[in-house]
């Protein structure tokens, strides 16, 4: 097994990979692997990009979900009092989620949700649509989504139906549509991370390892030093030294050993004059 490290910081830094045989005996490829970080997106822009003109400004119905009473209908308001009301928002891919557990509501009521977005700001309004009450309270499970974000880091928020009482807010960073993507230039292979969201202070160091015609490929923040802020970078990692082979890419957090991607790419030959 070949492993080599590469360090990168703010520029560009050139790893040249240790020459050495295979288990054959032959002469293993020289790979040249060099990294580039981008200046920080500034979080004013990037909320911009992220969330911009072609999210709807007006308040518009969102896929709604309640669940059945979980007391099956309680008379005592100080026995209802007692469950445990928490407000959650959980981001998956382009999309965000609200959960509204154990929510104190009349016997009858019918929960729907709006959903309002400025900018990066996304409002949950929950707004009942019951016109008969009932003599009784209940606790529901209610939840809600609102898909086709783009990647940024948005300020989620619950509503009350008129807006006069906040039930839950919180920072979320949704991942949005994979930006990992791959380039090959004759004997050379680019990888982009564009939009990684890391601390405004973070400075990443990219490693690689050859296992035949598998080149697992590592990020990871060596920055010591955390500052109260964050950006988007985009990152690359420039392999050059390849031979016209088909390659199965894995590209890992160096952090953790999670595989961010994987991806089959092909290079060619180096077209000559």
């Amino acid at each position: 097994m070949k492993r080599y490290t590469c360090l990168m910081g703010a520029g560009a830094i050139l790893f040249l990979m240790g020459l050495g045989c295979n288990e054959s005996g032959t002469q293993p490829e020289t790979l040249h692997l060099t990294s580039y970080q981008s200046p920080c997106h500034s979080e004013s822009a990037m909320r911009t990009a992220m969330a911009g003109d072609s999210l709807p400004a007006r308040r518009v119905p969102s896929p709604s979900f309640q669940g059945p009473c979980l007391e099956n209908g309680v008379h005592n308001e100080t026995t209802a009092a007692s469950w445990l009301e928490t407000v959650r928002f959980v981001a998956g891919h382009d999309t965000l989620y609200v959960h509204h557990d154990s929510a104190w509501y009349n016997c009858c009521s019918k929960i729907k949700f709006d959903v309002e977005i400025l900018d990066s700001v996304i409002d949950f309004v929950e707004v009942d649509t019951s016109t008969t009450p009932c003599l009784c309270v209940c606790h529901f499970d209610l939840e809600s989504y609102f898909p086709g974000l783009a990647r940024g880091i948005y300020t989620a928020r619950l509503w009350m139906q008129n807006r006069d009482s906040l039930l839950g807010e919180a920072e979320v960073f949704v991942p949005g549509a994979s930006s990992i993507w791959y380039e090959s230039r004759c004997d050379t292979l680019l990888i982009h991370d564009d939009g990684k969201v890391a601390n405004c202070c973070s400075r990443y160091v990219f490693g690689i390892e050859q296992l035949g015609d598998l080149l697992v490929v590592s990020e990871a923040d060596t920055s010591s030093m955390l500052c109260d802020c964050f950006c988007l970078f985009d990152l690359t990692a420039r392999i050059s030294g390849l031979t016209e082979d088909r390659y199965t890419v894995h590209l890992r957090d160096g952090a953790t050993g999670g595989l961010l991607d994987t991806a089959v790419v092909q290079i060619a030959p180096c077209k000559r004059e």
